[in-house]
């Protein structure tokens, strides 16, 4: 008992091993097995790149380089308030952030001109032809114009021209004055018309006339294509608004700004001008102080330089009318005082100018508008100046929020309630320091109209002149002022160097879509891999027999025949009806190695008996070529001069009687209860030295009868009157019927067939036979085809012979001589082949032959 466990033991300690392993070669052969599907997946594959390549939308990419920096010292050299520029992270974040909004964009696509966009029909699409067009459309930019419309346009001749546009409804009209698209909304009707250059078009929202190109003019350009657009620069410039910046990786703030489009020189353009507006923009707004400084004064001297010119004028008059040119002691002592006291009062003047300017500002003037530092106009009032910086910079965070959002936005509300405060703030500030002003102005008047007193006691001539020079003294000092502060902002403005500059323009641009290259090399790679992934998955997945390999990995049982495939309308009977084909040889194959097996089994028997040898061929499931291999095999050791008996145990399902025309009611089920004897059973067929016995009726109980002492006699007689009996079984993987009679077999061959063998009801059915039956297998691999060979049964060795079965079939006993059939041979061999072709079948068994 202990035995039969541990030979047990070992035997589910074998099958468990018997783990089917990824085989590479297998893999390597499958794959060039299905050549035909690589070469027609890549030939789809590329032609669809091709398709992509030629038909769709070019991209392409153009790129520059900008430096973002302040510089400041001039300004600070010059005492001019300068704390608004400050070059720090946050300055650098929003000038990255100010080159990716909106408002700069549509500034971008004004300054490029891109009121319209011209087009030509290449390849079934609209390609953008920006700066290539041979006409040019000129807008009436002073009213509405109709946007969005495809205008096509024919260039009839040098003179004329034809455009239509189909019907549209629900135009938009944008306003190229008010930079706005107007809610109203018209609609169009089909028109076709014909215009000569330069010839106004008014009609349907559109008021345009086309300008040609003499230069780019010839006859060709009247076959092509032509259409323009009118844009709506809101809509255009939402769609341009897609603008990339890197920084650079180092510490420096130098940026890289990349931008795409379908037309290269559009691309280039694009980033080049946006860089341009963006550094004029920000070098305004930078200079804005001083170019403020610089209106405010000229402001100023223009009405204090009337009155300086007839101070100065009555002055020359009267001295020329009373012969007077100088003032006596007297005089001149008091002119001097008065000369003091109107410089202060020169000084208090213009600061109350300033207030004037200011307080107007803070009520009156819009927040896009700069202000004057109260330092530029000697205000040193630190409260004043504190309110006025902040005011400022608050003022330009106002104009970069409103560029990048809304007035709607949260932080663009802070902003100006921030600017409202800081307004109330300086209201306040103004209104001390205009008292403060009042005071010293009426203190100066007093002290004047001390020294008026004593310059009235005076000649009256002298008087006069002391009145008149202390006047035009007066002017004259508020203009030497202001003439001052006026050249203090020039050079302060001069000296001004932009915060950013352009390092590297573009200069060209780069395609990105799409790659042909690239493209074509992902087809490749995909055409190799898609059904390389489909084979391999379809091997990892697989459980139907397709090598030799699956069968060494479920037993190391010897295979002792392939094969080949049969015909689809050959005859069953291939070894009588074609003895010369392949196919026959595979049989003789079999049978020689049938042989072989038997000569070793009679070597290690004691007795040399004479009686014949049972060969049972079963299989692992329907349809795998048992009957017809069993048919066959008793076919040929009958031409062998063998008395040979076809058995039939498939008592369920009888069909021998139809493929030999034998009487069906003279079989096994008739001898199991006496209704005919051995020789009634035993029925000749049309063929030398072979005999068969058919299955006979169905009988209710064939198990019981198969496995019954009276067939096991049956085939002891059977055994002393033939040489070979050939016994044919039912399906393992259905009934047990095999194994019921394996055990008297000397021969057990399993049929399996290539493509349809369950490798998992396989393995189940050899452990069927050699755990529970206890008997030796030997494997038949039936349904070969040429390409079979490719899988390794071109060599395969039992004992000492080989033998293969592929496109060229041979084999060979030992080493010594061998027998080719087929183009090729060895040894001394011979053409057998001449009555096949290259043949396709069934190897099912013979009922589905």
């Amino acid at each position: 008992m202990q035995r039969e466990y541990k030979k047990q033991e070992e035997l589910e300690q074998h099958f468990a091993k018997k783990e089917r392993p990824i085989n590479f070669t297998e893999i390597w052969y499958k794959i060039l097995e299905k050549w035909y599907v690589y070469a027609t997946v890549l030939a789809v594959l590329l032609v669809a790149t091709f398709l992509i390549n030629k038909y769709s939308s070019p991209k392409y990419e153009a790129s520059a380089t900008m430096l973002i920096k302040t510089n400041n010292e001039v300004l600070s050299t010059l005492n001019i308030d300068n704390t608004n520029w400050v070059n720090s992270e946050k300055d650098f974040r929003n000038a990255i952030k100010l080159l990716q909004s909106y408002s700069i964009t549509r500034e971008t696509l004004k300054g490029m001109n891109l009121y319209c966009s011209y087009y030509q029909h290449i390849d079934f699409q609209d390609r953008d032809i920006y700066k290539d067009s041979p006409f040019d459309v000129m807008l009436d930019l002073s009213s509405p114009q109709a946007t969005g419309v495809k205008i096509k346009v024919e260039l009839l001749n040098d003179k004329q021209c034809k455009i239509s546009y189909d019907e549209q409804k629900g135009v938009p009209l944008f306003d190229f004055v008010q930079d706005i698209t107007l809610e109203k909304r018209i609609d169009i009707k089909e028109n076709t018309v014909v215009l000569n250059y330069n010839q106004w078009y008014n009609k349907d929202g559109m008021h345009f006339k086309i300008l040609l190109d003499k230069d780019k003019w010839n006859k060709n350009l009247s076959k092509l294509e032509y259409s323009f657009i009118i844009n709506n620069i809101e809509s255009l410039a939402y769609q341009y608004n897609h603008i990339e910046i890197t920084a650079s990786n180092d510490a420096s703030s130098i940026i890289q700004l990349k931008f795409s489009h379908q037309n290269p020189k559009i691309a280039m353009d694009f980033v080049n001008t946006l860089c341009k507006i963006y550094i004029d923009q920000s070098f305004n707004e930078k200079n804005y102080l001083n170019v403020t400084t610089i209106d405010f004064v000229n402001q100023q001297l223009a009405s204090i330089g009337d009155s300086l010119t007839k101070a100065e004028a009555r002055k020359e008059s009267f001295q020329r009318s009373n012969n007077t040119l100088n003032l006596t002691n007297d005089g001149q002592y008091l002119y001097q005082r008065t000369n003091e006291l109107q410089e202060k009062r020169a000084e208090a003047y213009t600061h109350q100018q300033y207030y004037n300017y200011l307080e107007k500002y803070i009520t009156d003037s819009p927040l896009d508008e700069g202000v004057v530092s109260p330092a530029v106009m000697g205000v040193n009032d630190p409260v004043l100046n504190k309110l006025i910086s902040e005011l400022s910079d608050i003022i330009i965070q106002h104009k970069t929020a409103l560029n990048k959002s809304s007035e709607k936005n949260p932080k663009t509300k802070e902003l100006a309630l921030k600017i409202q405060a800081i307004r109330k703030q300086i209201s306040e500030s103004l209104h001390n320091l205009q008292n403060v002003s009042s005071i010293s102005q009426r203190e100066l008047t007093r002290q004047q109209d001390q020294l008026q007193y004593a310059i009235n006691q005076l000649p009256s001539t002298e008087r006069n002149l002391v009145n008149i020079q202390r006047q035009f003294k007066f002017n004259d000092e508020i203009y030497s002022f202001l003439y001052q502060k006026r050249a203090e902002a020039e050079i302060a403005k001069n000296a001004a160097l932009p915060d950013h500059r352009v390092i590297d323009k573009s200069i060209s641009s780069n395609k990105i879509y799409p790659k042909s290259v690239k493209n074509y090399l992902i087809a490749f790679i995909l055409g190799l891999l898609l059904p390389t992934i489909v084979i391999v998955v379809k091997y990892l997945l697989k459980d139907t027999l397709d090598s030799r390999d699956d069968i060494e990995h479920i037993s190391k049982a010897p295979i002792l025949g392939f094969i080949p495939l049969l015909p689809k309308d050959a005859n069953p009977m291939i070894v009588f009806a074609k003895p010369k084909s392949f196919i026959t040889e595979a049989y003789r194959t079999l049978r020689t190695n049938v042989k072989y097996v038997i000569q070793e089994i009679e070597k290690s028997e004691e007795n040399n008996s004479k009686e014949g040898r049972i060969i049972l061929i079963t299989s692992a499931m329907p349809s795998e070529g048992k009957t017809l291999t069993s048919m066959n095999l008793a076919s040929v050791f009958s031409i062998s001069n063998n008395k040979t008996l076809l058995v039939e145990f498939d008592l369920r399902k009888p069909k021998l009687h139809k493929k030999l025309d034998l009487d069906p009611s003279k079989g096994i089920s008739a001898y199991y209860i006496n209704k005919a004897s051995i020789d009634q059973i035993c029925q000749r067929t049309e063929f030398n030295d072979l005999d068969a016995i058919c299955a006979g009726q169905m009988p209710p109980n064939p198990s019981e009868i198969i496995d019954s002492q009276r067939i096991q006699d049956l085939l002891k007689e059977l055994k002393k009157r033939y040489d070979y009996i050939i016994i044919d079984t039912p399906p393992l993987n259905l009934i047990s019927d095999a194994q019921a009679i394996a055990s008297l077999a000397d021969v057990n061959l399993m049929v399996v067939r290539m493509g349809i063998t369950s490798l998992s009801i396989l393995k189940t059915s050899v452990q069927e036979m050699e755990e529970r039956s206890g008997v030796k297998i030997n494997f038949v691999v039936n349904g070969i085809q040429s390409d079979m060979q490719k899988y390794g049964y071109g060599k395969r060795s039992y004992g000492n012979y080989g033998y293969g079965y592929g496109k060229h079939y041979g084999y060979g006993y030992g080493k010594r001589y061998g027998y080719g059939y087929g183009e090729y041979n060895y040894g001394y061999g011979y053409g057998y082949f001449d009555e096949d072709s290259n043949v396709e079948g069934d190897n099912k068994d013979d009922s589905e032959a």
